[in-house]
């Protein structure tokens, strides 16, 4: 049966194409292309998707966030972000730039305050209890 396979590959294509019909070849391609592409990856992956679920994409991931997180810099530096931000900071009016920064700040003044009264009360009542014993 080797001995069949092996005639048939060193057989030219012409005389294959001369006995079985160039139209029938056509034919037979094009049904084998439309049944492969009718089908959706879905039922291709089927048969790999606990392999892929479980191994492939954390793989994938782990080595993807290894090579994006060496990456940083260079890809800020190619995106040219702060570039890109100090131009547009600068297109914004100083009535705008007054506003986002006392905005930001009084968001930030009003953590403080709550940190200053929680720590402030922690440290009375330890000075309290401290004041009991002495």
């Amino acid at each position: 049966m080797l001995t069949e396979w092996n005639k048939l590959i060193d057989y030219p294509f012409t005389a294959i194409e001369e006995l079985v019909g160039k139209e029938r070849i056509q034919q037979s391609i094009h049904q084998f292309v439309a049944r492969t592409v009718e089908k959706t990856l879905a039922d291709v992956v089927v048969p790999y998707q606990a392999k892929i679920m479980n191994e492939w994409i954390p793989k994938v991931v782990s080595i993807g966030g290894q090579w994006l997180s060496g990456q940083v810099e260079e890809i800020v530096q190619r995106l040219q972000l702060a570039d890109i931000v100090r131009s547009e900071v600068e297109t914004f009016s100083v009535e705008r730039l007054e506003e986002m920064i006392l905005s930001i700040s009084q968001r930030e003044f009003k953590m403080i305050t709550y940190l200053g009264a929680l720590l402030g009360g922690l440290i009375r009542i330890l000075q309290g209890i401290v004041g009991l014993w002495i």
